[in-house]
């Protein structure tokens, strides 16, 4: 007989397919990520209402700033007031940068820098109020929207699309496989065990497929019988005691 051994184990690659190996099911990710939307636009709208302060102050600063220091710095001959517009633009500008990064090693240093030229006086408008409202809101947040940034499913918070069509090429490949074997496992039980073997060398011979023997876990006890038995007591006596035969040798002796 020929043996006709199966295609590789389908099913244990795709076992190895990455993200179906997660413990939580479907609904309880679902519901999950239906918690961490909501905290995410609490924390998004924080960021906007903090980014809206911002650019309301750097137009309330560099709109006189740009008028002072371009009338004095060219016309008056004071180059003060133009460094003091290029500092507080600048300023601005990283402040604007630092909230859109949304990370707390910009947030910082924006921070000291909004509290050291609101200290020095460099502010004319509403930029001594907002910006470090604005910056020390947003600083605050930036550590809860690292600790989001680190949960699954981030940004989206939901199963892609991605996800569900290799869930479902899994799936497909995994029933291919268990119809595979089933085919195979009724092919082994018609065929006759004792039956010889042919010589592969004959071209008259009628050569017999046998499918390769399934080596699967769940193959393993498939007829094993599922009752317990008790086992049977005995103490330490012997019922009946049966003397040796003495052979021949032994009669003579």
């Amino acid at each position: 007989m020929e043996y006709l051994y199966p295609p590789e184990d389908t099913e244990k690659t795709a076992l190895g397919v990455r993200n179906m190996a997660n413990i939580l099911t479907d609904e309880s990710r679902l519901t999950r990520y239906s918690v961490l939307r909501k905290r995410k636009k609490i924390l998004e709208t924080i960021f906007d209402i903090s980014m809206f302060l911002i650019i309301l102050a750097a137009a309330t600063e560099i709109i006189p700033q740009f008028i002072s220091g371009v009338l004095q710095g060219f016309f008056l001959g004071e180059l003060r007031p133009f460094f003091v517009f290029l500092g507080v633009t600048l300023s601005m500008a990283f402040f604007v940068y630092a909230l859109f990064r949304r990370d707390w090693r910009f947030l910082l240093p924006a921070l000291i820098l909004s509290l050291l030229l609101t200290g020095g006086g460099f502010f004319c408008g509403l930029g001594s109020l907002l910006s470090p409202f604005a910056i020390a809101a947003a600083l605050i947040v930036s550590f809860f929207w690292l600790k989001l940034q680190k949960e699954e499913g981030f940004p989206l918070f939901e199963i892609t699309f991605n996800e569900e069509q290799e869930r479902q090429k899994v799936q497909e490949k995994r029933t291919e496989y268990r119809t595979l074997q089933a085919q195979i496992r009724e092919a082994q039980e018609k065929l006759d065990s004792n039956a010889e073997m042919t010589d592969l060398l004959d071209a008259d011979s009628q050569k017999d497929f046998m499918p390769a023997h399934l080596s699967n876990y769940h193959e393993r006890y498939r007829n094993a019988d599922a009752v317990v038995h008790s086992v049977q007591p005995h103490d330490d006596r012997m019922d009946t005691v049966t003397e040796p035969e003495q052979s021949g040798e032994m009669d003579e002796l």
